[in-house]
């Protein structure tokens, strides 16, 4: 199941087990904006079956579209409690903060460095086509889209292994790779399930 699934899972056990109280915390960081609307809309029901929710988030515009009260913390200390008519986003985030922020998202320029990776002409079989991309030193590098679009079996691809439903070429520092040399360079598949998938209780730290 999806993290979106697994979530609405636990609220029917909540409901199931007549909870008076149900505590979220950051349940849409790793959710779409459908599933996020989804979402609201369910917190939205249980409010009004009665169920009180605690709702912890550091996407603060969330708190104001379900959010009657809210909390401030900073540093692990209570700062203060308003209700949300009476208090706006920026006046949130100075008491998070300590300070006034002038710019909530400056714009930052930051040197890239030379191409370590790049892949080409990545296929697997019905999932995709023709993905390519290139990452440098000091970059990050972010896989977007829609659910269905295919953005997370591109993450889950093993491209030092070789399948016969899956085609790509394979560059490191602007040089192709043999397949049997890939292996050296790939350590750890990208999880989507952190939970599930973001371990390796059994491998060597070694490596």
């Amino acid at each position: 199941m999806s993290i979106a699934q697994q979530q609405m899972v636990e609220i029917a056990k909540a409901l199931a087990f007549d909870s008076k109280i149900a505590v979220f915390d950051e349940p849409s960081a790793v959710l779409t904006n459908r599933e996020i609307s989804e979402l609201m809309h369910i917190i939205r029901d249980l409010k009004a079956r009665g169920l009180s929710v605690i709702y912890i988030s550091h996407r603060l515009e969330e708190a104001f579209e379900i959010g009657d009260r809210a909390a401030i913390l900073r540093d692990g200390a209570f700062v203060r409690e308003a209700p949300l008519s009476d208090i706006n986003l920026d006046e949130i985030i100075k008491l998070m903060v300590g300070r006034e922020l002038k710019e909530q998202f400056p714009k930052r320029i930051f040197p890239v460095g030379e191409e370590i990776f790049r892949v080409e002409h990545l296929s697997s079989g019905k999932h995709f086509q023709d993905v390519s991309f290139a990452l440098h030193r000091g970059e990050v590098l972010g896989v977007a889209g829609l659910i269905g679009a295919g953005r997370t079996e591109v993450a889950k691809m093993h491209l030092w292994s070789a399948s016969q439903k899956q085609r790509r070429s394979v560059f490191i520092r602007g040089k192709t790779e043999p397949q049997e040399a890939l292996g050296r360079h790939f350590r750890r598949d990208i999880a989507s399930f952190r939970g599930s998938q973001g371990r390796g209780p059994d491998t060597n730290t070694q490596h």
